[in-house]
């Protein structure tokens, strides 16, 4: 009898440690060693400036405009301006060998300078490749010092964008005689000047406004403006993304990714992979298997996507979608594929969501970036029958904001009544 307990009970261990998660050899430091590498980012990119690359932890490649440079970018904690880098390249978790590709970059952006801000903070997490798709002669360099003009004795209009630009341009307030205004930049039929006024659009602020000239007062040189397009980008603005399929080696590991942060509540326009990709707070992009396929997951705020001819996709906080992309080019770029649509925002699983909270909420350092990093998470009451999971966000901010969102009929009552708002 004693012979056949001890049968049993081997029997037994040899199950459960079959159905042990699988992880990689060397993982049992993961959490202390992924960790370390996030502090490591914090320190070495500490202070960056907005337009600079910051190598945050080994190991990363990069190639350059001009190939001749005399630039380094080749241990921690050096600094490149973006206007000298072709691309980036960090590279993926390496537990045995304490490596793990991490980078900061900061892009200008749709964001006038007279904000003041950081910028988008762009943090490359793991096999990240971003290459820069701003040519040199293409670029948008705002000034440092906005202009400054005043309104005529007639008043001015604010309107979202010119006429002209790839969306239908529309007033939205109206300026009295002599209220002062920073210009960054004038329109390409030199007949409108952007400039800077928060103001409230449907799900978030935008920073930006256009005025008619003729509506201002004269006596201002506005030679010294950039011209500011429907495809102006600042650099890093458009780039294009790849990222590594390979799986996370334990769960403070996250896949890999790009994790995208803007000012708070406030409209930033990226275009990845020849989509744009507009939200307010923070968002993560990634590619999925078989490699041909963009997700973008909204961790706060909102995100807004949208392809012709389709309704635009609006991203909740926990919510992701994502597009198929083209075979890639010769240099290994992928676009949006032929057809492609961005798919409506789907709630992201029990385990997924689970793995971004461990992996990233509060990991970012928050030195970098605006705020911390939160991450919804799910709740699931026990019972029988079907559950009714509900999505917990704790940050006042958002809470506020979402409930505002409600409330005023902007989000549908299906998507909020999946929130936990109280």
């Amino acid at each position: 009898m004693r012979l056949l307990h001890l049968f049993v009970l081997g029997f037994v261990l040899l199950g459960l440690s079959l159905f042990q998660p699988t992880q990689a050899q060397g993982t049992t430091d993961c959490p202390s060693f992924i960790q370390t590498a996030l502090q490591q980012l914090g320190n070495n990119c500490a202070n960056s400036s907005t337009g600079s690359a910051c190598y945050g932890n080994s190991e990363i490649t990069a190639s350059y405009a001009n190939p001749s440079t005399s630039v380094t970018f080749s241990k921690p904690g050096d600094r490149v301006n973006l206007g000298l880098l072709n691309d980036i390249h960090t590279s993926a978790v390496d537990i045995q060998a304490k490596k793990w590709g991490l980078a900061l970059l900061t892009t200008q952006a749709n964001l006038p300078k007279t904000l003041n801000s950081k910028g988008v903070v762009m943090v490359a997490l793991g096999d990240v490749q971003a290459q820069n798709s701003v040519l040199p002669a293409d670029e948008l360099k705002l000034t440092d010092k906005p202009v400054t003009v005043v309104v005529g004795k007639q008043g001015s209009d604010l309107f979202n964008v010119p006429s002209g630009f790839n969306e239908t341009s529309s007033s939205f307030g109206h300026l009295p005689d002599a209220t002062p205004l920073q210009a960054d930049g004038i329109s390409p039929d030199g007949k409108w000047l952007r400039v800077f006024a928060m103001h409230d659009s449907i799900y978030f602020q935008s920073p930006n406004a256009w005025v008619k000239i003729s509506e201002l007062s004269d006596g201002v040189d506005l030679k010294v403006l950039p011209t500011i397009g429907a495809n102006s980008f600042t650099l890093m603005q458009s780039f294009n993304l790849n990222t590594g399929l390979k799986p996370a080696a334990c769960d403070t590991d996250p896949t890999s990714m790009l994790y995208l942060q803007g000012p708070e509540e406030t409209e930033v326009l990226l275009h990845i992979n020849g989509a744009d990709v507009r939200f307010g707070s923070t968002m993560l992009i990634r590619i999925l298997s078989p490699g041909n396929i963009m997700q973008l997951i909204s961790l706060t705020g909102i995100g807004l996507v949208k392809t012709d001819g389709q309704p635009e996709r609006v991203i909740t906080p926990g919510f992701a979608s994502q597009i198929c992309l083209s075979e890639p080019s010769d240099k290994g770029v992928r676009t949006i594929g032929t057809n492609c649509s961005w798919t409506e925002p789907n709630l992201l699983s029990f385990n997924t969501l689970e793995a971004l909270y461990r992996a990233l909420d509060g990991k970012i350092p928050q030195n970098l970036q605006y705020y911390r990093t939160y991450v919804p998470r799910l709740i699931c009451p026990s019972g029988v029958g079907q559950v009714r999971c509900r999505i917990r966000v704790i940050y006042d901010k958002l809470v506020r904001h979402l409930n505002n969102l409600c409330q005023r009929g902007i989000l549908p009552k299906n998507v909020c009544d999946l929130y936990i708002l109280s």
